[in-house]
């Protein structure tokens, strides 16, 4: 739980105060600990450290599907959470309460979120549901009232310094290029291939903006015929920017306006890429012109 202290303080107080929410909101970026922090939390509530495997505590999350060699996230469908209704209306097996963690929250449709709001409506006292989402705005308003919001954020050079082992020759690189997210410093830790990666995608996304058009349309060719890669690189690409909002890099040097423009532009093309059939070449060609 690298970085994140001040949530875990005032987790921790109503904890102790017995003022915890009976739903819980966990927004914010990819891969910067929200799901560690409601594991943590499930596990001081139902009094064990692990939980997975306890019988009052329940985990929800969208099946990954490949189609075309692509794989993408799926959706949490209407009927996990009817069975989920039906799981948090048994009595506690231990007498502690239970726990739902239902994780990529925004991965579900409108019907689906709208069982979910009557789940959240009849919780009773002794149920805690944590949402996890990294896109806020796909989470119906009705949905957002009814839970205590806690907002995750990108996590300091300092905090992920720890997590590095001092006799690393590449750690500055890896702290670096963690982008502010104890996840991705795990994967990097873990292989030496994801820095190599990294450091490709930073050099492809500076090449943009000074190469000519014909090459702009030569990489979108080229990288549309690898769609995971394509949007694993795309996701570096808004995190670099988002760095670059903070202040936190001088590795890019653009306007703040210029970088939410694109962030923009990044983030509709990922959309788009993650979830239509639409034409990976040409949402490129679109993206790639606007740098």
């Amino acid at each position: 739980m690298i970085g994140h202290q001040k949530i875990i303080k005032v987790l921790e107080k109503e904890l102790v105060r017995r003022n915890l929410a009976q739903a819980y909101l966990f927004c914010g970026p990819e891969s910067v600990g929200k799901r560690t922090v409601a594991f943590w939390l499930a596990g001081k509530i139902l009094g064990k450290e692990k939980v997975e495997k306890h019988s009052d505590f329940i985990f929800l999350q969208p099946e990954s599907q490949e189609k075309n060699g692509v794989v993408k996230k799926g959706e949490i469908k209407i009927e996990e959470i009817r069975e989920l209704q039906k799981k948090l209306s048994f009595t506690s097996l231990e007498g502690k309460g239970k726990v739902a963690v239902v994780d990529d929250a925004d991965k579900m449709n409108i019907p689906t979120q709208n069982s979910l709001l009557k789940t959240l409506e009849e919780s009773n006292e002794k149920t805690t549901i944590i949402l996890i989402t990294g896109n806020e705005k796909k989470i119906l308003p009705t949905i957002i009232s009814r839970c205590r919001k806690v907002k995750f954020g990108l996590v300091g050079n300092e905090g992920l310094k720890k997590m590095v082992p001092e006799d690393r020759k590449d750690k500055e690189a890896i702290i670096f290029w963690s982008l502010g997210r104890p996840g991705v410093a795990q994967k990097l830790i873990s292989d030496e291939k994801e820095l190599l990666f990294m450091r490709e995608s930073f050099q492809e996304f500076k090449d943009l903006f000074s190469v000519p058009a014909h090459e702009k349309f030569a990489l979108a060719e080229k990288s549309g015929l690898n769609i995971p890669a394509l949007i694993k690189k795309m996701d570096i690409w808004s995190a670099l920017l988002r760095v670059s909002l903070l202040g936190q890099s001088a590795k890019i040097k653009i306007s703040p306006r210029k970088s939410l423009r694109l962030l923009g532009e990044i983030e509709k093309s990922l959309e788009m890429l993650k979830s239509s059939n639409a034409n990976a070449k040409l949402i490129l060609e679109n993206l790639f012109l606007s740098f």
